[in-house]
């Protein structure tokens, strides 16, 4: 089956967000709120389906209310602006070849899609960043109120770039059980494996760069497993197994 369109997870994928980054984030949220660092960090940690399902103030301002504290909504809003900040740094540091390699699959003719679990400021973060003008849809769990694997939102993202899940190429770090949803949607999961995020038992197609996933389509009359092609990446030790490609482009939908 020829490839049309290819979705990437945000966080970890196209965009590290390092453990000593999201640490740094949820100090300076307590600091901004009044809160002891390590009870708010506790807090925060068990309300994550919560967060990533809905809206994250009125969540912020229950946790402030647990803990004591006692704050205005406008003073809950304000704090929050520092986890704009956090994700603004992090964007900073986007993958070194991801803006590329989205710019080279467009050309290719292929679709390019987003799936996030994330919170309700990441949209804000993804459309004034330089990948909003190379997405044709991006799909966040704050907005959908569903979460990876959820195969909802695998097929809302399909139905945004119009294009069948066997047609979909789907590429993230592995977290949230993300690959299996993606295949149990009927897409080709690929595990982007850089070498910076927890490892993942991953029995499928893998790349270590985004560069590689260009390779990857272009040789669409492949098999999916077994085969080793050339990287377009500078590394002369990347490898990658291969599917496909083809296609059109829809309207941008990015939330």
């Amino acid at each position: 089956m020829a490839i049309s369109a290819v979705i990437f997870d945000l966080w970890d994928t196209l965009v590290p967000l390092p453990k000593t980054l999201r640490e740094r984030g949820s100090r300076a949220l307590a600091a901004a709120l009044g809160a002891p660092s390590e009870a708010f960090a506790t807090t925060w940690s068990a309300t994550r389906i919560e967060r990533e399902t809905g809206e994250l103030e009125p969540v912020a301002a229950r946790i402030c209310r647990d803990l004591g504290l006692t704050l205005s909504d406008e003073a809950v809003r304000d704090a929050l602006q520092t986890r704009i900040s956090i994700q603004r740094e992090a964007f900073a540091a986007m993958r070194p070849d991801a803006l590329a390699t989205l710019r080279m699959l467009r050309e290719m003719g292929v679709r390019v899609g987003l799936i996030s679990n994330c919170t309700d400021e990441s949209p804000r973060v993804v459309r004034e960043s330089r990948l909003a003008p190379l997405l044709d849809a991006a799909v966040f769990s704050c907005t959908e109120k569903l979460m990876k694997p959820d195969l909802r939102l695998y097929q809302r993202a399909a139905q945004l770039l119009d294009v069948p899940p066997d047609e979909c190429l789907y590429v993230g770090d592995g977290s949230d059980d993300e690959l299996p949803g993606a295949q149990a949607a009927g897409m080709t999961a690929v595990l982007f494996d850089p070498g910076d995020t927890p490892v993942q038992e991953w029995g499928g197609l893998r790349v270590s760069a985004l560069s590689q996933l260009p390779s990857l389509l272009e040789r669409r009359m492949a098999p999916l497993r077994g085969l080793t092609i050339a990287s377009t990446s500078t590394n002369p030790e990347d490898s990658v197994a291969a599917p496909c490609n083809e296609a059109g482009r829809p309207e941008t939908h990015l939330g």
